[in-house]
């Protein structure tokens, strides 16, 4: 049975491309090992059937924590036994990298984003020099590999001249459960609220720089018949987390945490609006194609969006959901009160969703995906 390795740098608790990627594999006969990190808020993870296991590194962030991870990876990775590894994103690639070379085994590379473009390294120019040299080295030699959207693969065909191929974020079918802890925090606050008959507002994701996650909480200001969850963490949550907290209507937003990848379904289906804007700071979010779109359509959960170009041409191409002019509270406020309240619009939108699921789903990417370690 050929064996092969996944290497990321997150916990494996919340990722779900990577969790439908290591089942694609298993189902079609690969004996399938995932690498992360331990953190210290890190929840015991699901047992699944593929192995999994966490690094315990010193550090946590920084040029430090990326050669720790990369160092402790490579000596996985040098005396492991494996046919092929798949290293997801930039920050995992020099240790795959050199690692294949000498032990003569298949690299390939899923690229989740534009590494070099993110928000977070706008005005850090030594730090993204330091990562444009890397990804300069490493990419142009790669045989196998591919990303999310036409326009990042599109990005990376004309800038290092090698063909990525497109295995979008699409939803697996097969892994939708309506289970939920009907005695969580979060469970209560949904109930909560619509026991006062108020709409909720749904996001899920990370809560860095760039979401609109700030702009959303304003709009709040002006739906005093919505109630807002923020599920997941990042640079900003505890920022956010407290200006929510400051304003007068603090008693409508919940900042959950982290959740299991599993459970985001039975809560999402839940919600009455999605929320899945993101502003344009650099190519990384203009090109992107966030899981929240293809989660939100498997829910059948009507849902903003901000006029980026993927986004935006996925959403008016199947009428899934509805663009935003902008970000402003104002807009995003009747925007969110015309989903959450029109009725006609709603079940139009649902209507679509129906359709666009059956062609937005994971198993659709399974043959791209296998040919890479064909």
């Amino acid at each position: 049975m050929k064996r092969v390795v996944i290497s990321v740098t997150n916990d494996l608790s919340t990722d779900k491309r990577m969790h439908k990627t290591a089942q694609t594999l298993v189902y079609a006969g690969y004996n399938v090992t995932m690498l992360g990190r331990k953190l210290p808020q890190s929840k015991r993870l699901d047992k699944q059937n593929y192995g999994q296991k966490r690094f315990s590194l010193i550090f946590s962030k920084g040029p430090l924590f990326y050669a720790e991870y990369n160092i402790r990876l490579f000596l996985y990775l040098l005396f492991g036994k494996y046919a092929a590894i798949l290293s997801v994103d930039l920050d995992t690639l020099p240790a795959a990298f050199c690692a294949s070379k000498l032990r003569r085994k298949q690299l390939v590379y899923d690229s989740h984003e534009l590494f070099t473009e993110v928000p977070e390294l706008i005005g850090r120019n030594f730090t993204r020099a330091m990562w444009l040299c890397l990804e300069r080295f490493f990419v142009p030699k790669l045989i196998n590999a591919y990303t999310v959207s036409r326009s990042i693969a599109l990005y990376y065909r004309l800038k290092y001249n090698i063909p990525f191929a497109v295995v979008p974020n699409y939803p697996s079918a097969g892994n939708l459960s309506n289970k939920t802890n009907t005695d969580s925090e979060l469970q209560r606050f949904i109930d909560s609220q619509k026991r006062r008959n108020r709409k909720l507002v749904w996001y899920h994701g990370a809560v860095n720089r760039g979401r609109g996650i700030k702009e959303l909480i304003d709009a709040m200001y002006l739906l005093d018949t919505f109630a807002l969850v923020v599920v997941g963490i990042g640079d900003l949550y505890r920022e956010l987390r407290l200006y929510a907290g400051r304003q007068p209507f603090y008693e409508r937003v919940l900042f959950a945490g982290e959740l299991p990848f599993a459970d985001l379904y039975s809560y999402a289906v839940q919600a009455d609006v999605g929320f899945a804007a993101l502003e344009d700071l650099g190519a990384s979010y203009r090109f992107s194609l966030p899981n929240r779109l293809f989660d939100y359509t498997a829910a059948r959960l009507p849902f903003v969006v901000s006029n980026l170009p993927e986004i935006a041409h996925l959403v008016n191409r199947t009428g899934i959901g509805m663009v935003a002019k902008n970000l402003s509270a104002e807009e995003l406020s009747a925007c969110i009160r015309k989903l959450g309240l029109d009725t006609e619009l709603r079940g139009r939108i649902i209507d679509n969703q129906n359709k666009a699921a059956k062609l937005l789903a994971w198993e659709l990417n399974e043959p791209t995906v296998l040919r890479m370690f064909d």
